[in-house]
């Protein structure tokens, strides 16, 4: 028991708390499991939508602007690296899903179940923050290029001029795949 002004603190003795696996660690392992099915499901589902629209987006693109600076100035390259980033994090996550199911039949030794999960999930923020940084760098030039274009339909001269004339329907295409990739993280 400590006192600090005049207020009475109790301290927990760890010695007399045990941690049982079949009540607390399987459920943790059943509630982590299930958590990472649901953002693995989410990361496919989202990555691919992406990945098509992309894929569609610069097809189409590179039928009319015939140009090889379209991939670098549409914002093309740094969602594509999201998108391809984001797939990996569900790879990462489908690991995640298989450790959890070898915890709770037993497979993993009880002392290295939370280093190897607080592993597990420090690696899959990380690999989700550098795929959030792409992606909004992806973001940051298309809604540049389009303000771009926007500007040089109404008469005035932007710094950086972009090569087709007006907002296309591409370009929005470009947008929600975008935003589906930063979802995905």
């Amino acid at each position: 028991k400590l006192a600090i002004e005049s207020k009475e603190i109790y301290e927990l003795d760890t010695t007399k708390c045990k941690v049982t696996f079949p009540n607390t660690i399987e459920n943790l392992c059943l509630l982590f499991g299930r958590c990472s099915w649901i953002s693995w499901w989410v990361q496919i589902i989202l990555s691919v939508i992406s990945g098509v629209i992309l894929t569609f987006a610069n097809t189409v693109r590179q039928s009319v602007d015939k140009g090889s600076n379209s991939l670098w100035a549409s914002g093309f390259i740094f969602s594509a690296s999201g998108v391809f980033i984001a797939l990996l994090n569900a790879l990462w996550t489908w690991n995640i899903t298989r450790t959890t199911r070898r915890i709770v039949l037993r497979k993993i030794n009880t002392n290295a179940i939370l280093p190897t999960l607080k592993r597990l999930s420090k690696y899959s923020v990380l690999i989700s923050i550098f795929g959030m940084f792409f992606t909004l760098l992806g973001a940051e030039q298309i809604v540049g290029t389009l303000a771009s274009k926007v500007l040089s339909s109404q008469n005035f001269t932007p710094i950086i001029a972009s090569t087709a004339q007006g907002v296309q329907a591409l370009d929005i295409f470009l947008i929600q795949a975008n935003t589906n990739a930063l979802v995905a993280h």
